[in-house]
């Protein structure tokens, strides 16, 4: 019997369909469970609905359920997969100076996959000019850019929604003559 395999993953700059992602098997009789194994491909490591997986050494085995692996086949099957946006952080301080401004060029990025390079414009607030640690920043004013250098990487791969994005100002330091 012909077994199909679907699954979502989150954006890890990879062509790999690892099996722990493909948890969905379609055409199974009754009840029955199998289990599954080993790495399909996919054509783009970019974020898309329901990837067609080429199977590679995806195999399966038999179930807790009653399942018997050579009762069925990956061979003829529909195999996709869809990757979500990953998500990616952002940390940043600068010193007391009375805004709520947090500055592009006083934040840094992190939760890159495979080493990407990503890039960030504009500028974010925090809800309080004064100093403080860990203060969450509203991305709203910033906007994430495909990268330039080293391994650049695709904004549209990444997204800000369930990330940290947080902020210190210290104290302003103040020089005195007399």
């Amino acid at each position: 019997r012909v077994v199909g395999v679907s699954g979502t993953r989150l954006y890890d700059a990879t062509t790999n369909a690892v099996a722990s992602d493909l948890s969905t098997h379609a055409n199974l009789v009754g009840s029955q469970t199998l289990a599954l194994s080993g790495t399909g491909t996919i054509a783009s490591k970019n974020v898309g609905s329901n990837k067609t997986v080429s199977i590679g050494t995806l195999a399966l085995a038999d179930g807790s359920n009653g399942g018997l692996a050579a009762n069925y086949t990956l061979t003829g099957g529909t195999h996709q997969l869809t990757v979500n946006q990953a998500q990616i952080s952002l940390t940043g301080s600068r010193q007391y100076d009375g805004t709520q401004n947090a500055r592009n060029s006083e934040v840094s990025l992190s939760g890159q996959q495979g080493g990407e390079d990503l890039t960030i414009s504009g500028t974010g607030s925090v809800a309080s000019e004064n100093v403080g640690n860990g203060k969450t920043v509203n991305i709203s004013g910033f906007t994430l850019g495909n990268g330039q250098s080293g391994t650049p990487g695709l904004a549209s791969n990444y997204t800000f929604s369930g990330g940290t994005q947080t902020f210190n100002i210290t104290e302003r330091v103040l020089n005195m003559s007399a």
